[in-house]
């Protein structure tokens, strides 16, 4: 299996004398460095450190959503190192959310100190959802999940796939767009603070942007002159 390290590599912040930063341009801080590790989002807390939130493959291919929490200093929150002397982060759902091409996570800060993951449950070949759970920095759910993945599911059925953006929208909730299946094109939803959705019901959930039949072709680029 082809495993990826995820490391998280900081700059030009003041070091103290007890930090567990590297000292050195040589040596990074490792995040997850067992089994497959894809995906990372860094989020700044509301106290100098950051949440690393990313998607996890275990040696059975089973999908998890999982995150550490570094403090100013560099000194790891949530987990401590496997037997083996790895590290793999914290199980943030606490239940695997699928295989194959399932597991996509990007997180966003929730402005009020913990973050929003928006991710893709589903088993392998799909069709795969968008789920989205916020936390807070303990890390602890705060949103009543909807479906089984533990998150508010943001399709009634499984249309969506696994290309989404989240940007956070300053109240403690956070808007979205996705790239449904072939020929449903894309959709927007935002989600409250409570995580209620705030946008009505278009065909499938949330506000479409655009579908195959209204897709205008780009325009033809304007023509270079050869005058200056």
């Amino acid at each position: 299996m082809r495993r990826l390290s995820v490391t998280l590599l900081v700059l030009g912040f003041a070091t103290p004398a007890k930090a567990a930063w590297p000292t050195t341009t040589t040596a990074d801080v490792p995040v997850a460095n067992v089994d497959d590790s894809q995906a990372p989002s860094v989020v700044a807390d509301s106290t100098g450190g950051a949440y690393v939130i990313f998607s996890h493959s275990d040696s059975t291919s089973s999908k998890s959503v999982r995150g550490e929490h570094f403090d100013a200093a560099g000194d790891r929150l949530w987990s401590t190192a496997t037997d083996a002397g790895g590290y793999v982060g914290k199980d943030l759902l606490g239940i695997p959310i699928g295989t194959g091409n399932s597991g996509f996570s990007q997180a966003v800060s929730d402005t009020a100190g913990g973050f929003i993951v928006g991710y893709t449950p589903g088993e392998n070949g799909g069709p795969y959802t968008t789920s989205v759970q916020r936390f807070n920095d303990t890390p602890t759910a705060i949103w009543t999940p909807t479906a089984a993945f533990g998150g508010v599911q943001l399709s009634a059925s499984p249309d969506y796939y696994s290309s989404f953006w989240l940007i956070a929208d300053g109240t403690g909730g956070v808007l979205l767009n996705a790239i449904g299946a072939a020929g449903t094109g894309v959709v927007a939803q935002r989600l409250n603070g409570s995580g209620a959705e705030e946008y009505g019901t278009e065909a499938t959930t949330g506000r479409a942007g655009c579908t195959s039949s209204t897709r205008r072709p780009a325009p033809n680029p304007p023509t270079r002159s050869s005058t200056i």
